[in-house]
């Protein structure tokens, strides 16, 4: 039974980063023991399967050797819609129950907006590099 096809590490438009060890991207992965989609939204299952695979959010680089070395995630924090309200506390219990316990964020961090670049796009350095400040590794646990 095929679990997984490779795993692959893109850009912004869906293209291979290089395999040299330093070019991040994000992780793209298909397989019979991937998500299907969101549960009665549309929306956001278009936006997980942009470019046709799965999108969960981790960044890595790529070595020529094959492996890939975690390095962040990509989805860091939450922007309510104007006018919703709702506590980090209610939040985690709510996805822990949707996703096992162990898979659930222990913290979740509001923003009022993540700074955008000139062309619209959201400018994922700025809130990395201020959330990872002081830490030996992105990737903690």
């Amino acid at each position: 039974m095929i679990q997984a096809d490779p795993v692959r590490v893109v850009d912004e438009d869906m293209k291979d980063v290089p395999r040299d060890g330093r070019t991040m991207g994000e992780l793209v992965m298909r397989g019979n023991n991937v998500m299907l989609g969101h549960f009665d939204d549309e929306e956001a299952t278009a936006r997980a399967f942009r470019g046709g695979w799965p999108h969960p959010g981790d960044l890595g680089i790529p070595h020529s050797d094959g492996h890939i070395e975690l390095r962040d995630r990509a989805k860091a924090f939450v922007i309510l819609k104007p006018g919703a309200s709702v506590s980090e506390g209610e939040l985690v219990a709510h996805v822990q129950t949707q996703l096992a316990r162990f898979k659930a964020p222990t913290a979740i961090e509001f923003a009022d907006q993540l700074p955008r670049t000139s062309t619209g796009k959201t400018q994922k350095l700025e809130p990395r590099e201020k959330e990872w400040a002081g830490h030996s590794s992105r990737i903690q646990g």
